[in-house]
């Protein structure tokens, strides 16, 4: 009796487990791999296909313009075009990116004007896009709750113009995720939430302006009650918040801790911090003696660990992972197995 009795209590064990595994995890499909390319050129060469090709990489999102306010003119108008000189293979999907800046919401007057400049933005990303293929086209704006009516305007005049067969979809904040009840959802098809940016590079209390792991999953605990579905963009940027007198005093991209820790001007403080110990040029930026500069990166771990999180949130059972973004200074401390595992 006492043999039946542990043999079932390790079979209720088991069960129960199970049903708890079961539980916390949700079947999907593995993430549909992209990029973000945010550069004013795209200049692609074979080596460029042959890198998203290694990495079965399907999607690039590429920037095509921006829209920002134009105070003399007294509206909203387009900037900073991409300059495509070669663009990739037909196999990749590429779809259209605009970031639209919230001063351009904010000053356009009302909500009819807000969807006449909708119009004109589509009208121009359709115009611009030369390829056989155009499946998606994505919008990107930091709306607040003050401009929340005549964005959504703006959008939903995007969608008119657009085949049922091309898909809509918007970029979402963190914090729109976690309050979407009050913060409003698009009119769109699909939101792709931004996993970056979590803070204030200009505040000297940030532990890490471009990644926390745990205040994004904090932030995205009920993600399956989100209305719309979701896609997500990870980053892979680092740089280099300087400080003078503790006051900010600008961003070095693309710096590293590994840079700085040999860089014999420095002194390694607590956690992420050095010091300057004399006047030095560090990326072509002039650093003071006693300047102290944050490194704000990405952790590998991290965003293993992130993506696994996903996992047990997900609201779709198909997304799109994409890693922002796309550039040889910023892909070159990334070996491609590693990227890999990111997309698992």
């Amino acid at each position: 009796m006492r043999h039946y009795f542990y043999t079932l209590s390790w079979a209720v064990l088991c069960f129960v487990s199970s049903c708890q595994s079961k539980k916390n995890t949700k079947e999907t499909l593995p993430p549909q791999k992209a990029f973000y390319h945010w550069k004013s050129n795209l200049q692609w060469q074979k080596s460029d296909s042959l890198f998203l090709e290694k990495l079965k990489v399907q999607k690039l999102y590429i920037r095509y313009f921006d829209v920002v306010w134009d105070a003399a003119r007294a509206k909203a108008i387009p900037t900073a075009k991409v300059q495509m000189a070669h663009q990739p293979s037909d196999s990749i999907n590429c779809i259209p990116v605009v970031y639209i800046t919230v001063e351009a919401i904010r000053n356009t007057p009302d909500e009819a004007q807000a969807a006449a400049l909708g119009q004109k933005i589509a009208d121009k990303i359709l115009a611009m896009h030369q390829r056989p293929h155009l499946t998606e086209i994505q919008i990107d704006c930091d709306w607040t709750a003050s401009t929340q009516k005549r964005y959504f305007a703006l959008l939903r005049a995007v969608r008119k113009q657009l085949s049922p067969k091309i898909q809509l979809s918007a970029t979402v904040r963190l914090h729109q995720v976690k309050f979407y009840e009050k913060q409003g959802v698009p009119p769109t098809d699909r939101a792709l939430i931004m996993c970056y940016n979590m803070a204030s590079p200009a505040a000297i209390a940030t532990k890490n302006s471009i990644f926390d792991k745990e205040l994004c999953e904090n932030y995205l605990q009920n993600l399956e009650e989100y209305p719309l579905p979701t896609d997500f963009a990870l980053p892979l940027f680092s740089w280099g918040v300087v400080f003078r007198q503790k006051h900010f005093a600008g961003l070095i991209n693309q710096l590293s801790d590994e840079e700085l820790s040999e860089n014999k001007a420095f002194t390694k403080k607590e956690d992420n911090w050095f010091e300057a110990k004399e006047a030095v040029f560090v990326r072509g930026i002039a650093v003071q003696a006693q300047d102290r500069i944050r490194a704000d990166a990405v952790n590998l771990a991290d965003l293993y660990a992130f993506e696994d999180f996903l996992k047990t949130k997900i609201n779709t059972n198909l997304y799109t992972l994409s890693l922002y973004h796309y550039a040889p200074e910023v892909l070159s401390g990334f070996p491609p197995d590693s990227l890999q595992k990111i997309w698992r």
